[in-house]
């Protein structure tokens, strides 16, 4: 038996980085990581938390990227793309566009929408629909998460909640005294108003999805 050794030539891998264009609308030229990189600033960042930034780094162009930004949009929109998981980086070039008129428009019909929301008679405590704790992650963890039959009960569980996740020793009489300010009246709100949750067509409120944060909560919920 031979014990000859046998030498093992490691072949070049090209290690450069590479663009893949999954999906483009035809005449849209797409900026390179790069480029993207080097026109993203503070004033021209829209949104930017917990893994997504968008920025507007075009007048008309915004892009939308980060650890968090995924391709589950693209497939919203009915593309046929391949999703690779976290192995690259993921960029998402939208058209801006804004007017005022629209924003109004849009700003009325959820003051409307939430008006109403408060108008829905009242019950005797802050939880969920049927009497059931309170839904908001807020209380994740924490042993009391209600229905809370006062106020100031509720008060006492989001104070023992702050204390849990940041255990100083000044939080809990700051806490207190910021919310015993007002009595507050309980109304029903949806919990989780933000853009995501919000559709909208041609400049008009279509829908409110994502109700599962929906509770009765003091009104500055």
């Amino acid at each position: 038996m031979s014990n000859s050794e046998q030498e093992q030539t490691a072949q070049p891998v090209d290690s450069e980085p590479r663009v893949d264009i999954l999906c483009s609308v035809p005449g849209f030229s797409v900026p390179n990581p790069e480029t993207v990189r080097e026109k993203v600033n503070k004033s021209n960042t829209i949104f930017h938390w917990c893994g997504v930034r968008i920025a507007k780094i075009y007048p008309e162009i915004v892009v939308k990227f980060g650890s968090h930004v995924t391709l589950n949009e693209a497939k919203v929109w009915s593309l046929d793309i391949l999703d690779y998981g976290s192995l690259f980086d993921t960029y998402i070039f939208m058209s801006f566009t804004y007017d005022e008129a629209t924003e109004n428009r849009v700003t009325n019909q959820l003051k409307g929408y939430i008006r109403e929301l408060h108008e829905i008679p009242p019950n005797d405590y802050i939880g969920s629909v049927n009497f059931s704790p309170v839904a908001d992650p807020i209380l994740d963890g924490c042993p009391n998460q209600g229905p809370f039959s006062t106020e100031e009960a509720f008060d006492n569980a989001l104070i023992d909640a702050y204390r849990s996740k940041v255990p100083r020793c000044h939080i809990k009489s700051f806490l207190a005294g910021m919310l015993s300010q007002n009595k507050h009246q309980i109304v029903f709100t949806h919990g989780d108003l933000r853009l995501a949750n919000i559709m909208v067509n041609n400049g008009i409120v279509t829908g409110i999805v994502y109700w599962e944060f929906g509770d009765w909560y003091p009104e500055y919920w």
